[in-house]
């Protein structure tokens, strides 16, 4: 039957407040390129075992992804986006997310959360804001690295260094480009942030991950005319199942994979079926796709989507005020 997941952190399960840790000489140097979810993980790691370290984030905040208009400038973070994973799934595993968070938390909460993470294990002044890593080398045995800040450039030696500045901040584009002409604007979701950049305009929406439906759902709403447009069809989980979670709820990981495979032919099943409002039918089975995706709010404007949608894009046609968000 199923059953909690094993990974879930309780309000329980928080560590004591830390202190700042003296750094140990005797120990490796180590240098952190970014201050998001990873390398906020990395500098508590080695600041809580003494380690000598420096982290170098180019933005003037922690929280990296998640930080809307971070003054980075290479946040991907929307108006609209909240985690697609549950708070006590995510949560690091010694730092519950706040009780009052709901199951799954927007991005000012997340940045919030990450904010929190940094001053209860005492390690802020080991991060260096505003900085940017321009190259890294190999020096010998260990490392150069050289950053630019306010301070100017440096040059600094460390026997280790953990690159942790994410893989949202590089937009990907078709390559080849699409052919055909179109005068309209494009836009890629890593430029998207609000919903009054697709206001009363008509709208092609390509892809079908959780950026792309998070964007449809909300061109549905304000958009002229809304098109999604996917190459092929894929099984969209509800972000609740029997009034929780549906990642809080798993199977014994000692079952067998078909087990898996039950679980979530049953989500998407209890999902409902997109195709019967003409979108593409997935051509595979549920946990037969490395991915699924999760969503909350793609149902309440799927009819209007159903409308118009096409199976997948193969040309740029010209025609007047058309957005399209890649």
């Amino acid at each position: 039957m199923m059953r909690p997941m094993p990974y879930a952190v309780r309000q329980r399960d928080v560590a004591p407040a830390a202190s700042p840790v003296p750094p140990n000489p005797a120990f490796p140097r180590a240098c952190i390129i970014g201050a998001g979810s990873s390398g906020l993980a990395a500098a508590k790691a080695l600041h809580a075992a003494g380690v000598p370290f420096d982290c170098f984030e180019q933005g003037s905040v922690p929280g990296g992804n998640w930080v809307y208009d971070n003054p980075n400038d290479v946040s991907a973070c929307y108006e609209t986006l909240q985690i697609n994973t549950s708070c006590p799934r995510m949560a690091f595993s010694d730092f519950p997310m706040p009780a009052d968070y709901p199951p799954y938390a927007r991005h000012d909460q997340v940045a919030a959360y990450f904010e929190a993470y940094v001053d209860h294990f005492a390690f802020r002044e080991r991060i260096t804001f505003d900085t940017t890593v321009i190259r890294v080398s190999r020096a010998g045995a260990g490392w150069e690295v050289v950053t630019h800040g306010a301070d100017g450039e440096h040059t600094r030696h460390y026997d280790a260094v953990l690159i942790a500045n994410g893989h949202h901040w590089d937009p990907r584009w078709p390559d080849p480009a699409y052919p055909g002409r179109f005068d309209g604007e494009q836009m890629h979701s890593h430029d998207y942030r609000s919903g009054d950049q697709l206001r009363d305009r008509d709208v092609v929406v390509v892809g079908s991950g959780n950026s792309a439906l998070d964007i449809a759902s909300e061109a549905g709403r304000v958009a002229r005319s809304t098109v999604l447009s996917q190459r092929r069809g894929q099984w969209v989980l509800r972000k609740f199942t029997l009034g929780l979670a549906s990642d809080r709820l798993a199977l014994p990981g000692w079952m067998p994979w078909w087990a898996t495979r039950a679980r979530l032919r049953f989500g998407a099943l209890t999902s409902g079926d997109a195709a019967r409002l003409g979108l593409p039918r997935p051509d595979h089975a549920p946990g037969a796709s490395p991915r699924h995706t999760m969503e909350v709010d793609f149902d309440h404007y799927l009819w209007d989507l159903a409308r118009e949608r096409k199976r997948g894009t193969r040309r740029a046609e010209n025609a007047p005020a058309r957005a399209v968000a890649a």
